[in-house]
């Protein structure tokens, strides 16, 4: 299981990478996706390491929370950028679960 959760975290470094790097977006974005790009392999050696699951749980959660915003609106309505995100989300939730999960 550790090495799938590697793998996809591995992907989601390189969608937030290729993103930066490639599509005009805010600079807040670029920032925000540079800080995610650091911490996630940080965190991840902590996970690795020493065992500690919750600092990584902790970014996995909080990074879906930021990206759920561009999915449903506070009305509760589909943001115009929904096929744009949905995948992102999916797949840092993937990775909280499978990490959540794993014994």
């Amino acid at each position: 299981m550790r090495k799938l959760i590697i793998a996809l975290i591995g992907l989601l470094l390189l969608m937030y990478l290729t993103v930066t790097l490639f599509v005009p977006v805010p600079t807040f974005v670029k920032v925000q996706n540079v800080v995610y790009t650091l911490l996630y392999p940080l965190l991840t050696y902590v996970y690795l390491r020493r065992g500690w699951k919750v600092p990584l749980l902790s970014l996995v959660f909080f990074n879906a929370g930021r990206v759920s915003r561009s999915v449903i609106d506070a009305h509760g309505h589909l943001h115009p950028r929904v096929w744009e995100h949905l995948p992102l989300l999916i797949l840092i939730l993937l990775i909280g679960f499978l990490l959540w999960r794993e014994d």
